[in-house]
């Protein structure tokens, strides 16, 4: 997406105030990060790759130095730090990422030393690379500014419900007026949703969630139906206010179709994709335990057997008992109890396929 593009969507005060941030979120260019190890883990931006200036021991050590004693004397522990083969080896990697990747900004955490540094360092090598000035924070800054100028946005917002398992991701996952929420969160939603593989910080959610946002060249943005909550991540208010007042596409599958659509996803993708019977039945155990009060003891002591049985292959067990028991017991239930809540938004009714259709066609 052009920077043009992106910039007749946004409120021209944002524009005015990121300028050089917005340009390059919307034109996909690449970022070099700079900073340590441990920073970029707690947040990163999109498209960005981390080959830091300073390992998280030297920026620590370098750190101690500057508060006890100063800029000059932390700087000259940083250089003698990352000098001869160290110095070289950092500064080829970054010669390396360069030349596959000609368009990118050099970040730090503010656009300051690290990244001037880095900066000078590719020049004297007669390599030139651009520098984002106000570094990480201020894209940062400036994905949050987008994330909050979703509620004066003029594209309309429609949500795609269901009962869990009737296929409502397949569904975003076949348009291209879409935003898949819970893969950027890495998470289905539900207590039984958590993938095998951590959930990304709310930082770098928030952050892919804008750059979508930013980028999201439909009239119309289509969006699973969630809860302020996804797994441990927060949707964004402003989003957040959207979806609750957005018109409703609705998914109908027969729960036979359902439950062998969940099998598949939950039991035997991960299982072939090397996850253990022993793994995914501790996996679902503890999600079972996190429902247990809504359950009640009866239901979750019945429940674990059978899923304990269903993992250790039991004769007459399988997989597709528990599974339709917590439909039938515990989603379903409070499934109707939510739509109904919501019945005067709901605008279309049909299968995956027709509801996809549906929202392909929207006007």
């Amino acid at each position: 997406m052009s920077y043009l593009k992106a910039a007749r969507q946004l409120p021209k005060k944002l524009l005015n105030q990121f300028p050089e941030e917005v340009s390059a979120l919307s034109n996909g260019s690449p970022f070099l990060d700079v900073r340590s190890p441990i920073e970029y883990a707690k947040g990163k931006i999109p498209n960005s790759i981390n080959l830091p200036i300073l390992e998280d021991a030297e920026r620590e050590s370098v750190g101690k130095a500057y508060k006890q004693h100063g800029k000059k004397i932390a700087v000259e522990m940083g250089h003698n730090l990352v000098s001869g083969q160290v110095k070289l080896s950092r500064i080829q990697a970054w010669k390396n990422y360069v030349t596959q990747h000609p368009n990118v900004n050099l970040i730090c955490w503010r656009g300051g030393l690290r990244s001037k540094i880095a900066q000078d360092w590719l020049a004297q090598s007669n390599v030139q690379v651009a520098r984002m000035t106000g570094g990480f924070k201020t894209l940062r800054n400036c994905l949050i500014a987008i994330l909050d100028a979703i509620a004066l946005d003029n594209r309309t917002v429609y949500v795609i419900g269901g009962k869990t398992g009737s296929k409502k991701t397949v569904v975003i996952k076949r348009l291209n007026n879409s935003i898949d929420l819970e893969d950027l969160a890495q998470h289905r939603g539900s207590a039984f949703g958590a993938y095998i593989q951590k959930q990304p910080t709310p930082i770098t959610f928030e952050n892919e969630l804008a750059v979508k946002l930013l980028t999201h060249q439909q009239q119309h943005i289509v969006l699973e139906d969630e809860s302020k909550t996804i797994g441990r991540l927060a949707i964004p208010d402003a989003l957040f206010k959207k979806m609750k007042i957005a018109p409703i596409a609705l998914v109908k599958v027969p729960i036979e179709e359902r439950v062998d659509h969940i099998y598949n996803e939950y039991v035997k993708e991960p299982s072939q994709a090397g996850a253990s019977s022993d793994f995914l039945s501790q996996h679902y155990l503890q999600a079972l335990d996190r429902i247990k009060r809504r359950l009640g003891g009866d239901r979750h002591s019945k429940l674990t057997r059978i899923i304990k049985d269903a993992f250790s292959e039991r004769a007459g067990i399988d997989h597709q008992d528990w599974i339709t028991a917590l439909l039938e017991d515990y989603y379903d239930p409070m499934y109707d109890y939510q739509i109904k809540q919501k019945e005067s938004r709901i605008k279309f009714i049909g299968s995956p396929a027709e509801v996809t259709e549906y929202l392909k066609n929207l006007l």
